[in-house]
């Protein structure tokens, strides 16, 4: 192979983004989980809490208003994790794997606007394609949050 060629054939490109969207450079992507009573922070830290009927708040885009992640425990300890995007509300419960909106439990998969609902086996996965997404199984859920989001 000619030199030239063999530039023309590497891109640098093409390489970055494969990179930067694996989390090796810069922003990183976050995580968090709620597991029952016990929650994992956005910056690693472990808390073992007993709360009930209230609501506290887990995630919020505070610039855009894009997203809203919320949990509540309900007088029985059950938790139901209410999150907010594209001006609909959905309540996930991790214990049975249901999803209500409006009250009434929905079928899935839904998808609208950029939000997806799907049940994969034994997990329901909530995906916002601005960088937000939520798994749930009957332990718990796990928060996964795109770098870009960070600050905001």
């Amino acid at each position: 192979m000619k030199p030239c060629r063999a530039i023309v054939a590497f891109s640098p490109g093409s390489h970055f983004r494969s990179i930067a969207r694996g989390g090796i450079l810069p922003p990183f992507n976050a995580r968090a989980s709620v597991q029952g009573q016990h929650i994992v922070t956005w910056d690693g830290k472990h808390y073992d809490f007993k709360a009930s009927g209230c609501r506290y708040l887990l995630a919020r885009d505070f610039v855009d208003g894009e997203f809203t992640a919320t949990v509540t425990y309900n007088a029985n300890g059950e938790q139901v994790i209410t999150v907010r995007t594209d001006s609909r509300e959905f309540e996930l419960i991790p214990s049975s794997l249901t999803v209500k909106m409006g009250g009434d439990q929905i079928e899935l998969p839904v998808e609208f606007g950029d939000t997806s609902l799907i049940r994969e086996n034994d997990k329901i996965v909530f995906s916002y394609g601005k960088g937000f997404m939520v798994s749930c199984t009957v332990e718990g859920c796990t928060f996964k949050l795109s770098g870009w989001n960070f600050g905001k």
